[in-house]
C-alpha cells in the first residue's frame, strides 16, 4: 500500500500545460526498432487511439484507465485535448480517493427513493451517486449544485476548490476569501474561490505563471487531468491499490518477477510486452529492469503483473512528502491524519523540526492539532515543518558551565548561555531535582518559552550518580594524580591506571588537559576511572 504524502505537487502540472503541449508536437519516443514501423510490440494494444503525441501523459493515462479511474467516450477514444468538465472532474477524484463503491450504493438509494438528493431534476440519473457523494464529502455545497452544469468546462479557479476541499481545508479557504491576491489578474478570480486560490497558492498546489498570472478561467484539459489525478493516486491511500504492490526487484525475466516487500520474497507471472515506464515517464522494455530498482506494480484479478513504474533506481533516493494534522504523539512518533487516513512516523535524533520564521524546534514542541510537513528520504524522517510560531524552544547539548544564575552548554555548532533565576522544573531521569545537582558535563534539554525564558530542564543521567565537578587547577602526570577546583576548594585525585580522558566527548590524553578546562570525574573507590573535561566553544 502506499503512503499518503502531501499534495505539494499534485497540480503543478496544470500550471505548465502550454510547455507540454509544445513538448508533445515536437518529441514522440518509442522502444528502439519500433519508431519506423509504427506499431507497438503485440500484447500493447493501446486501450485509447487518440493519445499518439502525449508522450507525457500517455502513462497517466494508461494507469488510470487500467484501475478504472478514468473512462473514453468508446471505440478506444480518450479525446485528450476536450476540456475536462465539472461533473467529469469531481468523478474522477472521487474515483481516486476510493469513493466510487460508495456513489454506486448512494445511486441505488437515490434512485429508489432511500435518499434524498436535492436538485436531482438537474442531474443526469447515471449520476445521482456522484453528486450524493461529492455532497456528502463536501466536493459541492448545494447552493453551488442550484446552478452547476454538469457539461461545462472545469476551469483552473474550480479545480483549486474541488481540491482544497477535497484535502479537507474548507474552514481555511473560508478565512481567506478577502485575501490580496498576489497575481496581476487577480480581478479575474471570481470572489467566492478567492480562498481557495490563496491556498492552493499558499501550499504550491496550483500556483501561477512565469508572468505572474493565475489565469483563472483556463479550462483543464482531459489529458492535464489525468496526469493529475494520477500524481494524486501516488500519494493517496485507497481501495483502488488494493491490487497494488510497491517493491525492491529481486529477479526478472519476459515472464517472471520476482520482488521483496519488506523480508518478503515474492514472484508473480508478467503479462507478454507488459507496459513499462520508467521514472522520467518513457516507455521502455521489462529489460530495464535490474535487481535493486523500487517499482510499483499493477496486479489483475489473476495476480498477473500488467503494469510496471519503475520508482527509483538502485543509485536513487525518494523523497515522500506528508502534510496533515497530528493527532499523536508518544515516545519517538508522531501519527498524522491525512485526508481521513492516519500514519505513525519514527523520529530520530538527525531530523530537523522547524517551525514559522525558519524557529528550530524539537518533536517535543509539536502539539496535538498542529499542521504539518512530513519529508521522508530514504525511509527515514528528515524535516518536519509545524505549520505556526514556536511558542517554546529546546536546546540539546552538554552542560560547560554552572556560574551564579548562568547556566552554558555546549551545543553542536555552538555555546548558548541562560539565566536560571526563576522558578522551573529540573528532572534527572524522571526524579525531580534542582539546579545545583548538574554537573559539568551532563547532557540536558533545556526548554525555554516564547521570551526565552527557561521552563525546565532535562538531565540524561541519575541524580545520585557518583560523579565530581570542578575546574582543572593542576596535573601531576609523575604521580598519575590531578587537583580539581570546585569553589573555593581544591581536592587531590588520584588517576586509576586504565583512566580514561576525554576532551568535548572526544577521547584524549592527560597532557591534552589545560588548566581551568572545566572536569567531570567518575570515581570508583576514590580513584579516577573516567575524566571528560569541556572548554567552551569560543564562536569567530
Amino acid at each position: 500500500m502506499k503512503k499518503v504524502v502531501s499534495f505539494i505537487l499534485v497540480l503543478m502540472l496544470i500550471s505548465s500545460a502550454a510547455s507540454m503541449d509544445t513538448y508533445a508536437m515536437n518529441k514522440k519516443w518509442m522502444p528502439s526498432g519500433l519508431a519506423q514501423k509504427g506499431f507497438l510490440p503485440p500484447g500493447i494494444a493501446k486501450k485509447f487511439k487518440d493519445i499518439d503525441g502525449y508522450d507525457w501523459a500517455e502513462r497517466a493515462i494508461e494507469k488510470m484507465a487500467i484501475k478504472g479511474v478514468i473512462k473514453g467516450y468508446g471505440e478506444g477514444r480518450f479525446a485528450p485535448k476536450n476540456p475536462v468538465t465539472k461533473l467529469e472532474s469531481i468523478i474522477m477524484a472521487l474515483r481516486v480517493m476510493g469513493y466510487e463503491d460508495e456513489a454506486r450504493l448512494s445511486y441505488e438509494k437515490v434512485k429508489k427513493g432511500k435518499k434524498e438528493l436535492k436538485y436531482k431534476e438537474r442531474i443526469q440519473e447515471w449520476a445521482y451517486g456522484y453528486i450524493s457523494v461529492a455532497l456528502e464529502k463536501g466536493l459541492l455545497d448545494e447552493y453551488e449544485l442550484l446552478d452547476f452544469k454538469l457539461t461545462e468546462p472545469a476551469k483552473r479557479h474550480e479545480v483549486a476548490k474541488y481540491i482544497i476541499r477535497a484535502l479537507g481545508y474548507e474552514e481555511e479557504a473560508q478565512e481567506h476569501m478577502k485575501e490580496e491576491l498576489r497575481f496581476i489578474d487577480a480581478e479575474a478570480i471570481p470572489l467566492g474561490s478567492v480562498g481557495y486560490v490563496y491556498l492552493s497558492d499558499k501550499k504550491g498546489i496550483i500556483q501561477g505563471y512565469p508572468d505572474d498570472t493565475f489565469r483563472p478561467n483556463r479550462p483543464v484539459t482531459r489529458a492535464e487531468m489525468a496526469v493529475l489525478i494520477a500524481r494524486l493516486d501516488d500519494k493517496v491511500d485507497s481501495d483502488i491499490d488494493e491490487r497494488e504492490e510497491y517493491a525492491e526487484v529481486v529477479g526478472v525475466s519476459e515472464d517472471r518477477l520476482t520482488i521483496k516487500i519488506g523480508n518478503e520474497i515474492k514472484r508473480y507471472d508478467v503479462l507478454e510486452n507488459v507496459p513499462v515506464y520508467n521514472d522520467e515517464g518513457e516507455y521502455v522494455s521489462i529489460d530495464e529492469l535490474d535487481a535493486g530498482m523500487k517499482v510499483e506494480l499493477q496486479l489483475n484479478e489473476d495476480g498477473t503483473v500488467i503494469f510496471i513504474e519503475i520508482k527509483e533506481s538502485k543509485d536513487d533516493k525518494i523523497v515522500y512528502n506528508y502534510e496533515g494534522e497530528v493527532v499523536d504523539i508518544e515516545d519517538d512518533n508522531i501519527t498524522v491524519k491525512m485526508n481521513h487516513v492516519k500514519i505513525t512516523f519514527e523520529v530520530s535524533e538527525d531530523t530537523e523540526v522547524v517551525f514559522e520564521d525558519d524557529e528550530e524546534g524539537s518533536l517535543d514542541d509539536i502539539e496535538i492539532d498542529d499542521e504539518v510537513e512530513i519529508i521522508i528520504n530514504d525511509d527515514e524522517v528528515e524535516y518536519i515543518k509545524v505549520d505556526r510560531e514556536l511558542e517554546q524552544r529546546t536546546y540539546e547539548g552538554t552542560v560547560a558551565d554552572i556560574d551564579d544564575d548562568i547556566l552554558t552548554i555546549n551545543m553542536s555548532k555552538t555555546t548558548v548561555t541562560f539565566e536560571v533565576y526563576s522558578d522551573f522544573e529540573v528532572s534527572f531521569n524522571d526524579e525531580e531535582g534542582e539546579v545545583e545537582d548538574l554537573r559539568i558535563g551532563d547532557k540536558v534539554k533545556v526548554i525555554v518559552d516564547e521570551d526565552n525564558e527557561v521552563k525546565e530542564i532535562i538531565a540524561e543521567r541519575d541524580i545520585d550518580s557518583d560523579v565530581i565537578s570542578g575546574e582543572l587547577a593542576d596535573i601531576y602526570e609523575d604521580s598519575e594524580q590531578i587537583v580539581v577546583k570546585n569553589g573555593t576548594e581544591y581536592k587531590i585525585y588520584k588517576l586509576d591506571d586504565d583512566a580514561k580522558v576525554y576532551l568535548n566527548n572526544e577521547r584524549t590524553s592527560l597532557s591534552k588537559l589545560e588548566i581551568n578546562d572545566n572536569l567531570r570525574l567518575k570515581l570508583d573507590d576514590d580513584k579516577v576511572i573516567e575524566i571528560k573535561a569541556y572548554r567552551l566553544i569560543i564562536e569567530d
